[in-house]
């Protein structure tokens, strides 16, 4: 969320993080912590998990992300998953305080 924050405010251009989805919760509170505006526009959801995944694995995911990813590049309003669900931040883990 800390490189979506810098490129949208240091050079402008339009940034979207790819959140796991177990980490979205998350990943809402550090958009929302960061001064980000409608948090939930600058994150696609991915399926959890995904560091175990093999190559053939990622790429399905990847292109299962395609649409979402140019939607919320494109338009100004949280279109993705992480909009449907409604995310909203939550208690923050020890990691996200700790500033892991």
């Amino acid at each position: 969320m800390h490189d979506v924050h810098t490129l949208e405010r240091d050079y402008g251009v339009a940034a979207v993080g790819i959140v796991s989805t177990g980490f979205a919760t998350q990943a809402i509170y550090q958009a929302e912590a960061l001064g980000l505006a409608n948090a939930d526009k600058h994150i696609v959801l991915a399926s959890h998990p995904i560091s175990d995944a093999t190559g053939a694995e990622l790429a399905d995911k990847a292109d299962g992300l395609y649409s979402d990813l140019i939607r919320q590049l494109t338009t100004n309003g949280p279109t993705s998953v992480a909009r449907r669900r409604r995310l909203r931040s939550a208690v923050p883990s020890a990691e996200c305080q700790a500033g892991a």
